[in-house]
């Protein structure tokens, strides 16, 4: 699964974010608690991990693995 931002642009994949393997993700909709409106793309492209509280985030919540 991905989400397209326009041709040839990825926004999300499985195989690269870290946000699939957290227990806070909600696959369907590419949110968690800490982003309800939309998690920012560095977070989804795994060009970064949400491993610390950041600005604009609305819960304490960070990258929590599924185990």
């Amino acid at each position: 699964m991905k989400k397209i931002i326009d041709k040839g642009h990825e926004e999300y994949s499985p195989y690269r974010s870290k946000c699939a393997k957290c227990r806070h993700f909600y696959v369907m909709s590419l949110t968690c608690n800490a982003f309800p409106d939309g998690i920012p793309e560095m977070f989804l492209s795994g060009t970064d991990i949400h491993n610390k509280i950041v600005n604009g985030q609305k819960s304490k919540e960070i990258f929590n693995p599924i185990s």
